[in-house]
């Protein structure tokens, strides 16, 4: 499968071929030069009656420190998901100005196809991600020994997700975890 036949990914190069790219290039990327590492986050609103459409948000955070620290930090500062939060903490907000994270929201206007166009295409693209990823880890775990152990424990949450991409069964679901992985 070719990385043009899978439409989330059209839909990142078409929006980073246009202004996009080189706003990030000039106004995120030139203070980060030396990160080797990145944490990629996702959020979905799939089928909300009370959303007037379906959204898929990406986070992506450069790996500057621990981020589990960073994890227990936000939990500290936010005790409970913005979503269900009428007031918003000014230490929230200012992490958020401040940690250098950017965000994607795109507007799905009919995500019938958005995996593929057929069962075969969305099981392909879901096997290519998740492979991706185990590779991924893989490399992780020979650059940061230490980690090994958490890494090994996701390898085996991959392995299982291959396992049920490859009978065919939860593709969706499994692709969109997989885009966490990153």
């Amino acid at each position: 499968m070719k990385n043009e036949d899978i439409i989330l990914l059209q839909l990142l190069n078409d929006t980073f071929d246009k202004s996009t790219k080189e706003n990030i290039k000039n106004n995120y990327l030139k203070d980060l030069r030396d990160v080797t590492k990145w944490k990629c986050f996702s959020d979905y609103c799939f089928d909300d009656k009370n959303k007037p459409n379906d959204v898929v948000t990406f986070s992506i955070f450069p790996y500057i420190s621990d981020y589990y620290l960073v994890e227990n930090y936000i939990k500290e500062i936010a005790k409970t998901d913005i979503k269900n939060t009428k007031i918003i903490q000014n230490n929230f907000i200012k992490f958020l100005k401040e940690y250098p994270l950017i965000n994607f929201s795109f507007i799905l206007k009919d995500r019938k196809h958005f995996f593929g166009e057929t069962t075969e295409k969305r099981k392909e693209g879901v096997l290519q991600n998740l492979n991706s990823a185990k590779k991924l880890y893989e490399t992780w775990i020979a650059n940061e020994p230490e980690k090994e152990e958490s890494y090994k424990k996701t390898i085996k949450i991959i392995d299982i997700c291959i396992k049920e991409a490859t009978n065919g069964k939860k593709l969706i679901s499994i692709l969109i975890y997989s885009l966490y992985l990153f």
